[in-house]
């Protein structure tokens, strides 16, 4: 005779699919927050060196008007990449709880299956138990004259 199934073993199931998933998540997350990191990382990059060449002594009147028009255009793509970053920071924080919520829901299915399957076998342990008992009943009971 098969052991039935247990029907929590659906659950589970679902509830690895869902880690799983929130694994994807977060590691789409992190990409893009690592990326925003790389924007930031390179618009001050931009902005330093720029500000070097321009602070330079050979540097023309020219040259120092051109760093005078591009400053303030350099000083706002850092800003919308730091926009860009906050926001992957907080989507990522996002996935961070979402896997976390996950894995607690497959933690709960699997602990109530492991206990289930604990109440069965102690159940099937008792009821053996009970058979014995009887049969040793039933020759005692058969043996006395």
């Amino acid at each position: 005779m098969s052991a039935q199934r247990d029907p929590l073993d659906a659950v589970v199931r679902l509830r690895e699919m869902a880690v799983d998933a929130a694994k994807r998540g977060l590691a789409d997350a992190l990409a893009t927050e690592t990326a925003a990191v790389q924007e930031v990382q390179e618009a001050e990059a931009a902005i330093a060196r720029e500000t070097t060449a321009a602070s330079q002594l050979l540097t023309t009147d020219a040259d120092v008007e051109a760093f005078a028009a591009w400053l303030p255009q350099a000083r706002q793509r850092l800003q919308r990449a730091e926009a860009r970053h906050r926001a992957a920071a907080a989507d990522t924080a996002l996935a961070r709880a979402g896997l976390s919520r996950a894995r607690s829901a497959l933690e709960v299915a699997e602990t109530l299956r492991e206990q289930r399957a604990e109440a069965a076998r102690a159940e099937a342990a008792q009821r053996a138990q009970s058979e014995l008992d009887d049969a040793a009943l039933v020759r005692h009971m058969s043996a006395r004259p």
